[in-house]
């Protein structure tokens, strides 16, 4: 009688740790490694079309008032941002969104 006990205590431990360790999908995020030559954000929000190369295929996302921008780890208004991206030269953008509904939730400007 035990041993039943202790093979069903078992079970449910490892059903409820099986459980616990499946993602979320609603927040898993990806992203689009891309410059700021070949894609541009016109505005804060609304859609944005971006690709990681000129032959790839584009990806088309939205961003919202809660998206947020950064030039490195640091964050910066819209304005700023832009005004980087913008330049002639174009610097590394990592472009991260939310996989169930591809709204962006921050773009990264990798500037030196």
């Amino acid at each position: 009688m035990n041993a039943r006990i202790l093979t069903l205590l078992t079970a449910l431990l490892w059903l409820g740790a099986a459980t616990a360790a499946t993602p979320d999908p609603s927040v898993i995020e990806r992203a689009v490694e891309t410059s700021s030559k070949v894609t541009s954000i016109a505005t804060p929000s609304g859609a944005l079309a971006a690709r990681s190369c000129s032959q790839c295929p584009t990806r088309y996302l939205s961003l919202t008032s809660e998206s947020q921008f950064y030039v490195g780890r640091t964050a910066v208004p819209f304005a700023e941002f832009n005004q980087l991206a913008g330049e002639a030269r174009g610097h590394a953008m990592t472009i991260f969104y939310r996989a169930v509904d591809n709204t962006v939730t921050r773009v990264v400007i990798w500037a030196d």
